[in-house]
């Protein structure tokens, strides 16, 4: 089973609100990231705050990841962030078909997330944490490279002026299919 997570927790400081509720090309980011990643997995799920489906109070992606590994069972995890709206599936896609051992945890040079990681990494990710080592880069053992293209579409977006350079980059896109949560 390839399991689908999309961390929404953090602050949101610079961004003034919370990330998830943000309207991308009139779709909110959770949604859009939910959509992409269910693209290539059996199921998805979302992990933060209070109203995820993996609870985790943390204020760090690491605690979040390992909520999840330790809370849901999959052979593959597709982990993405809330805030990179113009992500394609076609990226989770080169990352999953990269992650081939059950130790793997790959993610793209220089972009910690989206990452792609083999059920036998939950071991990894809480020896980390107990260790007060939360950098994502510790959890990954390959790296593929990127072109420019595919770069832009890891845009993240931090504050508002990211939204409205986000919104006209979508819309120049593809439209992207959005199915409710059921």
């Amino acid at each position: 089973m390839i399991l689908g997570a999309v961390l929404v927790g953090g602050h949101s400081t610079r961004m003034g609100r919370d990330k998830a509720g943000v309207v991308v090309d009139g779709v909110a980011m959770v949604d859009r990231a939910r959509a992409v990643v269910a693209d290539v997995c059996d199921d998805v799920v979302t992990v933060g705050g209070v109203g995820c489906d993996v609870v985790d109070d943390r204020a760090h992606p690491m605690g979040g990841i390992l909520a999840l590994l330790r809370e849901k069972s999959a052979h593959r995890y597709v982990i993405a962030a809330v805030d990179q709206p113009l992500l394609k599936p076609s990226l989770l896609q080169l990352l999953l078909a990269a992650c081939v051992d059950d130790d793997d945890g790959v993610c793209f040079d220089g972009e910690p997330l989206p990452m792609v990681l083999g059920h036998k990494r939950r071991h990894t990710a809480g020896a980390l944490v107990a260790a007060g080592a939360l950098r994502l880069s510790g959890l990954i053992t390959k790296t593929l490279p990127l072109d420019e293209e595919q770069r832009r579409s890891l845009m993240n977006v931090n504050h508002p002026d990211d939204v409205v350079a986000a919104d006209a980059a979508s819309r120049a896109a593809p439209p992207l299919r959005v199915t409710p949560k059921r």
